[in-house]
């Protein structure tokens, strides 16, 4: 029914991003990752200065396990706009931190757990994150 919905408002006004982007986070929600990625990688080209596509599509990468392409995209979407929501720019930065981690490149993964955690100190996946980065530069909290 919802992918109706969708499809019915896609027809409606195909290049609302935020259409688009609802669309994505509701089948990233029911793990439908492959759909989301199709639908972030038409909002990333309809609308490449737009950050969160490519946020989710670092993400479902980050879940998958490709950590060199989470890193990469996380990254492109770290310098993108977000348009004052930080909540999501900090997640980019703690999702980068983690895949930094996952790639053992520990200055990486620190240096973005501490921009995660400059937008949100009470961030959890960050406090996590930097801890790890600093095991793993031998500098143990």
């Amino acid at each position: 029914w919802a992918r109706a919905q969708f499809a019915v408002a896609r027809r409606r006004d195909p290049a609302n991003a935020l259409l688009m982007v609802q669309e994505e986070e509701s089948f990233m929600e029911i793990g439908r990752n492959g759909e989301a990625h199709s639908v972030a990688v038409r909002v990333a080209t309809l609308h490449p200065e737009f950050g969160k596509p490519f946020a989710d599509l670092g993400y479902i990468a980050l879940l998958e396990g490709r950590n060199q392409d989470a890193s990469d995209t996380l990254l492109l979407a770290t310098a993108k706009e977000f348009h004052a929501d930080e909540a999501t720019r900090a997640d980019v930065w703690g999702n980068l931190s983690a895949a930094y981690l996952n790639l053992r490149r520990y200055g990486d993964a620190l240096e973005a757990a501490e921009r995660t955690l400059a937008l949100d100190p009470n961030h959890r996946g960050a406090i996590l994150n930097r801890q790890a980065a600093l095991r793993g530069l031998g500098r143990a909290p």
